[in-house]
């Protein structure tokens, strides 16, 4: 674990995953390509953009997973219970959280 001060001056508690992610089974998801996205915009007239922008923190870990990432401190234990983007899980998660919306909105148009 190591403390690391941020350009703002506030304070960022690292710690180093690789031990973890070595454990981790990776799944892989695909995000739709420009070329899967183009047809289903041929009728299209009302267009949005998504901010998704760290996802990984809306991935919401259960007990198991958050133990996994406890860090043991000298004040104590710390547990977080979203998703931090170290650890390949979340970003696989986040991955998966991404294309499962497209395809929603994908499939949605008319």
């Amino acid at each position: 674990m190591a403390v690391v001060k941020k350009p703002n001056g506030s304070l960022r508690i690292c710690i180093d995953p690789q031990p973890l992610n070595a454990a981790l089974q990776r799944e892989h998801y695909k995000l739709p390509t420009l070329d899967d996205v183009l047809p289903s915009l041929i009728q299209a007239r009302v267009f949005s953009k998504l901010d998704v922008k760290q996802a990984y923190w809306h991935v919401q870990l259960d007990n198991e997973s958050s133990l996994l990432i406890t860090m043991i401190t000298p004040f104590g234990r710390y547990t977080d219970t979203d998703g931090p983007g170290s650890h390949l899980g979340s970003r696989s998660a986040a991955r998966y959280f991404k294309e499962s919306s497209m395809r929603y909105l994908l499939v949605s148009m008319v």
